[in-house]
């Protein structure tokens, strides 16, 4: 979470500003315990022994789905699984928690190669959503017709060294229509050249008649929000360090932060304050008995 990335995600943004629809992104992260956490029988059922899970298992999971379209980067939904849980399965999950919103009803879904599986993305393609994921390399597809080959100029990040050489500032793009293995269904690939000469391939619904493979590119990076999410939840709300020792405890413990992350972010959007997070959760703590009008 460089600067960098914090400039060329709020470039994808701006070029993107002319979009009506949602964009949400799916990852997981895990959260280590400083302490073991009882798993009680209202969890693992009657006929099964109540155990714990130490601080050596893999700690817990926390499985999240965000809005980061736009001005937008809060959690719409999450789950909770142990911390060797993969992450693919909790996507139908957190599908039924974004669908609650009456706004979200046609959204581009941004997720990474751990949740790839064709018939997800064949559901996804007829259920009137999109998305934007990166292709397995081994992915096996027909290529059925090259839609346009070019080469895009790559602006250099502010504070980076000159090129040396002039073929180093551009990068081919080629956008595919292809077939995806045994699916009988078709979608877009798009291919960048990386700069170390190997292929980013990108896999979506997205219409190429609405959507340049530039902007294709452009909607997956706003993926990386989440990640950032999931870094000001463990470095600003502290969400690793629980005070429970049973599941359900952890389970209010981790509902209470991602409300409080979600007021806070109602905060900043409402009344921005400059320092990013770390400084409006100073605000709410210093003025939490203050009406909101005196920080207009």
């Amino acid at each position: 979470h460089t600067p960098q990335l914090y400039h060329q995600r709020g470039v994808q943004r701006k070029r993107l500003e002319w979009m009506t629809r949602g964009v949400v992104a799916v990852d997981a992260t895990n959260l280590e315990l400083t302490r073991s956490v009882v798993v009680s029988d209202e969890f693992v059922g009657d006929d099964e022994d109540i155990y714990e899970i130490d601080t050596d298992g893999g700690g817990v999971e926390l499985h999240c789905a965000a809005r980061v379209d736009g001005k937008h980067k809060h959690p719409l939904g999450a789950t909770v699984t142990e911390g060797d849980t993969h992450e693919s399965p909790q996507f139908d999950l957190l599908e039924d928690d974004v669908e609650v919103f009456a706004d979200l009803d046609s959204v581009i879904w941004t997720f990474d190669r751990a949740y790839t599986r064709y018939l997800r993305f064949c559901e996804i393609k007829h259920s009137g959503n999109d998305f934007v994921t990166l292709l397995h390399s081994d992915a096996r597809f027909e290529v059925k017709e090259v839609l346009e080959e070019f080469e895009v100029s790559i602006t250099p990040e502010r504070g980076a060294q000159p090129r040396d050489s002039a073929d180093e500032s551009t990068r081919q793009v080629r956008d595919e229509r292809i077939e995806l293995a045994e699916t009988g269904e078709e979608f877009r690939r798009i291919v960048l050249n990386a700069p170390d000469g190997e292929e980013i391939e990108y896999l979506t619904t997205l219409a190429s008649s609405a959507y340049d493979p530039i902007d294709v590119i452009s909607i997956y990076t706003l993926r990386t929000c989440i990640e950032i999410l999931f870094r000001e939840l463990k470095q600003y709300l502290n969400i690793e360090n629980f005070h429970s020792k049973s599941l359900n405890g952890v389970l209010f413990e981790l509902f209470c932060a991602l409300i409080g992350y979600v007021l806070v972010e109602w905060f900043r959007q409402c009344h921005p304050v400059k320092g990013g997070m770390a400084r409006a959760i100073q605000q709410v703590r210093t003025f939490w008995n203050k009406t909101l009008d005196t920080f207009g």
